[in-house]
């Protein structure tokens, strides 16, 4: 899988929390095929060293005990088998709330969708995407860029 819509993994985290600057942690993400920014590698990293990390909060990130997605938000990823029967849920111009990259305190973004577009994962099913872009202030970096429908909440 490509970009963001790779999975967190409990493997990943741990990799990631021995990353001793944002550019290792930048480099990781690559390596991994997961875009995140530069601002984002910092802002994972002070989390990280903010204290030990409970076992729940690292499920939160990985995607709880099967890694699948974020798995943080009220919308689990859904796959289609056919292109045209995939449904979208989130409106283009809508404002939502969009998960940050390495919070572990469930920090979230407001954000605007602003395109949506079906993506294909292997040979067989489709999933819906959604181009976001931060709106407003807040100390929480987010970094516009697809998300799939388990990075998102509704405003």
């Amino acid at each position: 899988m490509k970009g963001a819509n790779m999975d967190i993994s409990k493997e990943f985290i741990e990799k990631a929390k021995t990353c001793k600057t944002a550019e290792e942690l930048l480099a990781l993400a690559q390596e991994n095929e997961l875009e995140i920014s530069l601002e984002e590698a910092e802002y994972a990293l002070k989390e990280f060293e903010e204290g030990a990390i409970s076992d729940e909060e690292l499920d939160n990130v990985a995607g709880g005990q099967d890694g699948c997605g974020s798995g943080k938000g009220p919308y689990p990823r859904k796959y289609w088998r056919n292109k045209d029967e995939v449904q979208f849920i989130f409106d283009i111009n809508e404002r939502v709330e969009c998960y940050v990259f390495g919070s572990f305190k469930n920090r979230t973004a407001t954000a605007k969708v602003v395109n949506r577009m079906v993506e294909k994962s292997g040979d067989f099913d489709y999933y819906d995407r959604y181009w976001t872009e931060k709106v407003g202030g807040g100390d929480a970096p987010l970094v516009s860029r697809w998300r799939s429908r388990d990075e998102i909440e509704q405003k």
